[in-house]
């Protein structure tokens, strides 16, 4: 049997943001993509998945304080959310809401999966049904 060498394997590529692909920068208080896409398919869908897991756990979150009779603020999101990079960003680059969204999302406490495709939709600038034809699976045709 043979066996392949490591120097055969397609190397994989680095991630600085190490949790979504899509590169956002911030310009004062807005967060705009900061380059351009070679896969836009493949950047939304690799990020779907952490910003949908992020905004669920911000909903039982939210669910949980107000049932301790506690409203929560966006700086306890802010505060408790900080590892969720794709939501709200570290250091190094924003992540995909900004203050007014999740200010938005507290007052609303909208479905986690439709406002992630909103979050995405307002980042890349393409229409909810765009982003929402970009995430289903493709199948072949036969």
């Amino acid at each position: 049997m043979a066996s392949k060498d490591k120097g055969d394997q397609k190397p994989k590529t680095e991630n600085p943001w190490e949790h979504y692909r899509a590169k956002l920068v911030r310009r004062g208080e807005a967060i705009v993509l900061g380059g351009r896409s070679n896969d836009t398919v493949g950047d939304l869908q690799s990020d779907y998945e952490p910003l949908f897991w992020s905004l669920r756990e911000l909903e039982q979150y939210v669910s949980q304080r107000r049932s301790q009779q506690v409203t929560p603020t966006l700086a306890d999101v802010k505060r408790d959310f900080c590892d969720q990079h794709i939501l709200v960003g570290d250091g190094t680059a924003p992540g995909y809401a900004t203050d007014s969204d999740l200010e938005e999302f507290l007052k609303a406490n909208p479905a986690p999966g439709k406002f992630a495709k909103e979050l995405m939709a307002r980042r890349w600038r393409l229409t909810l049904s765009t982003i929402e034809t970009n995430l289903k699976p493709h199948r072949k045709k036969k």
